[in-house]
């Protein structure tokens, strides 16, 4: 080898190390200024869906290159403990997948080769799988455990129940999401297990993970750091409300985590080392099913195309997007969501203090747009139902306008009939204020919330409407009684 050519050598690679330096120089700056623009987006996203929604408050984290690259808390901290609704489900699926891996469970068994009160039922086959999927049969209804005083407390006994009821579909047939399945599975796991719900969540997944603030036990967590739910009267002025607590509920809707906790876990899907072997993580995002035509279902996640990726969600039946693993959650009083994308290296959580009442799209909204500011796109433009915007007048005028029947009802009939005009109004008045009143309550309202009105279901899930509903209601019956006393006057004055 010849001296100049060592030498050549040597300066083609100081100059392709200069070169090097000078890209990696002009990259930082430039990633720098990304995640600067990103985190004012995110701010200010926030902070507008917090004025429109009156959020009292928001926490976001955003996890990418295995740490967390932005925390954004606004009136709510990344360490305070919230009830997670239905992304407590991925909780559960984890469970199951570390007890599948040890060979503990199959996901082959069945309700009745785990839960012996399982035998006989019509759920007797459905596979630990099928649960995990949503496509027992299993419906909605059924895992809906709101009720202020439940049939049953403990998952125990939630369970036994649960296997009573008549299905919806034939099992394994059909995707029917229902808290329920999962119900049955934190059964299953605390009869594999030996011990309690609380345990396993502890021993199988929060350990594991490295999670400390996360819980299946609500009494482990310290009053005064939880977060305080709210509700939004009449969409308008939000207030502290408690939080129903029960305890059947967990495995589906009541684990109780914080935002860096959450971070673990996304980060650990992305990769991030743990105690929990990545081939475990992998069955429990592995889909089990069609949800719909755009959607599977994995162990407690929805896979789906990450259509944020693009301006308004244009792009939703784009191939060539990269899949994101995500799941919403809400409690009567909170909200949650969860999603990652592997291919983007990117994990989100939101988390927020209050429910959003009678609109039932709210949270999608929010969502939506915080998601879209963190990978710097135009989210959907926020839509609105009018029925649900006029909810607020409704709720207000419906019994105003029964009270008001009932009082000139009673009025007319005590001073008597003083022309053909002021018989009949008030008459009127009564018929169209009681067919309004039940037209909203046996036909409107059970459209929306597929439920009859008659339920403690809905005093607790939104404590207004049912208010509104129930009171009017009672007036209805009252101007029911003095429209049959009318009618008997009538009569009587005919036969004169």
């Amino acid at each position: 080898m010849s001296v100049g050519g060592s030498r050549l050598r040597w300066q083609v690679s100081a100059c392709a190390a200069l070169v090097l330096l000078a890209l990696a120089g002009a990259v930082a700056p430039a990633a720098a200024d990304d995640r600067a623009r990103m985190a004012a987006s995110v701010k200010q996203t926030v902070a507008d869906v917090r004025a429109q929604y009156r959020i009292p408050g928001v926490v976001v984290l955003v996890v990418r290159g295995g740490r967390v690259e932005l925390t954004e808390e606004q009136g709510l901290s990344a360490r305070t403990p919230i009830a997670l609704g239905s992304t407590s489900k991925q909780f559960t699926g984890l469970i199951v997948q570390q007890l599948v891996a040890t060979g503990r469970l199959s996901l082959a068994d069945t309700v009745d080769s785990r839960l012996d009160y399982g035998a006989g039922s019509a759920f007797a086959d459905v596979t630990v799988a099928q649960l995990l999927g949503h496509r027992s049969g299993l419906p909605e209804r059924a895992g809906a455990e709101w009720d202020l005083w439940p049939a049953a407390t403990t998952i125990q006994d939630e369970a036994r129940r649960l296997v009573g009821v008549a299905p919806a579909t034939s099992p394994g047939t059909t995707f029917e999401y229902s808290n329920a399945n999962y119900t049955l599975l934190g059964a299953i796991v605390e009869t594999v297990t030996e011990g309690s719900y609380p345990d396993a969540l502890k021993r199988f997944v929060a350990d594991p993970l490295g999670l400390d603030a996360t819980t299946g036990d609500r009494q482990q967590v310290p009053a005064a750091g939880s977060a305080e739910g709210h509700y939004p009267w009449l969409q308008s002025l939000v207030t502290p409300l408690p939080q129903p607590e029960w305890p059947m509920a967990v495995p589906s809707a009541f684990v109780t985590s914080t935002g860096d906790d959450l971070a673990r876990v996304l980060l650990a899907h992305l990769g991030a080392p743990t105690r929990v072997a990545p081939a475990v993580l992998e069955a429990a995002r592995t889909p089990l099913g069609r949800q719909d035509e755009w959607r599977e279902y994995a162990s407690g996640w929805e896979r789906r195309a990450f259509w944020e990726l693009t301006d308004g969600n244009a792009g939703w039946q784009d191939p060539a997007l990269p899949p994101l693993w995500e799941h919403n959650g809400s409690t009567l009083r909170t909200f949650s969501y969860l999603g990652f994308a592997p291919a983007r290296d990117l994990g989100i959580v939101i988390l927020g203090d209050t429910s959003f009442g009678i609109d039932q799209t709210a949270q999608f909204f929010v969502v939506d747009r915080i998601v879209h500011a963190v990978v710097g796109t135009r989210p959907v433009p926020a839509e609105t139902d009018p029925l649900i915007a006029a909810g607020p007048v409704i709720m207000v005028a419906l019994p105003l306008l029964q009270a008001a029947a009932v009082v000139w009802l009673a009025v007319a009939l005590r001073r008597g009939p003083r022309s053909r005009t002021a018989r009949w109004f008030p008459v009127g008045l009564g018929v169209v204020a009681t067919l309004t009143t039940a037209a909203f309550a046996f036909l409107v309202v059970p459209a929306r919330i597929n439920w009859h009105v008659f339920t403690t279901w809905l005093l607790t899930s939104s404590p207004d409407l049912a208010v509104s509903l129930w009171l009017a209601l009672a007036l209805g019956a009252v101007t029911l009684g003095l429209l049959g006393v009318a009618a008997i006057r009538a009569v009587r004055r005919r036969a004169r």
